[in-house]
């Protein structure tokens, strides 16, 4: 396990505190992406889009809550794609980034990121730890 961030910097602290208009970083498996928090605090129903392919019709899987919205702040930002889920997301200052959590799930309307979401720390503190170097 490494603190170093497939992007460049290392996550060096911890925080529970996350901003409303914070500008975040997030990187997984596919992509590195960025973008301003808009709310926290937030519930959201994750659906079952296969069934939703073989029926039309909507059918709700899980509720998460104390998510953190996130909107990428133009069209032609890098969002999130499938299998970037349980990356991490940070701010960023420098060579320095502080985690603030996990992404989640992203929404897309007519094929285009709007939001995505992700877990903050706090929802995990008792869960892992993340590597820092001061």
């Amino acid at each position: 396990m490494t603190n170093r961030l497939r992007v460049g910097p290392s996550i060096t602290a911890l925080t529970f505190h996350i901003p409303v208009n914070a500008f975040v970083f997030g990187v997984g498996q596919h992509t590195s992406w960025g973008g301003t928090v808009r709310a926290t605090g937030q519930n959201i129903g994750m659906r079952d889009e296969a069934y939703f392919q073989q029926t039309g019709n909507y059918r709700e899987l899980a509720r998460m809550s104390g998510m953190v919205r996130v909107e990428p702040r133009s069209a032609s930002d890098s969002v999130p794609t499938r299998g970037d889920s349980g990356g991490p997301i940070f701010t960023e200052m420098g060579q320095h980034a502080t985690f603030l959590g996990v992404h989640s799930t992203s929404v897309v309307n007519q094929g285009r990121t709007t939001f995505w979401y992700f877990s903050p720390y706090i929802h995990a503190v008792n869960h892992f730890t993340p590597r820092t170097t001061p």
